[in-house]
C-alpha cells in the first residue's frame, strides 16, 4: 500500500487559487493580532535597548562615571557679588512698590479755574 506523493501542477494551480481567494477572509480575522503582536514585540524591543542604555553594559567603567560626575562638580561657581546686586537691586524695586502712589489727576473730571468748553 503505496501512497502517491506527488501532485499534479493542475492540483496546485486549484490549491494556489483557493488559497488567494482565503487570503482575505484570513487576513480579515486575524489583522488585529497581528497588529497587536507588532506593537508588542516594537514595544519589548524599545524596553530592552532602554535597558542595555541604562545598564552598566552602556559602555562606562566606575572610572570613567567618577571623572565624570567630578567634571560636572568642577563648574559650580557661586558669585557672591553679582548675588549681592541682585538682592540690592530687589529690594529697590519692593521698596519702590511700597511707595504712596501719588494721585494724577483724571483728564475726565471737569476742574475748578481751567477754561472749559461748553457746546450749548
Amino acid at each position: 500500500m503505496e501512497m502517491n506523493t506527488e501532485i499534479s501542477s493542475a492540483e496546485i494551480k486549484k490549491m494556489e487559487k483557493s488559497f488567494i481567494k482565503k487570503m482575505p477572509l484570513i487576513w480579515d480575522r486575524s489583522y488585529v493580532s497581528i497588529f497587536t503582536l507588532f506593537f508588542l514585540g516594537c514595544v519589548i524591543f524599545a524596553m530592552f535597548i532602554w535597558r542595555q542604555s541604562m545598564s552598566d553594559s552602556a559602555g562606562w567603567s566606575q572610572e570613567r562615571k567618577t571623572q565624570f560626575l567630578n567634571s560636572q562638580q568642577v563648574g559650580i561657581v557661586f558669585k557672591q557679588n553679582d548675588f549681592e546686586q541682585a538682592l540690592k537691586n530687589i529690594q529697590s524695586r519692593q521698596a519702590a512698590f511700597n511707595t504712596d502712589i501719588q494721585p494724577m489727576k483724571d483728564v475726565f473730571v471737569k476742574y475748578d479755574g481751567y477754561p472749559t468748553i461748553d457746546t450749548e
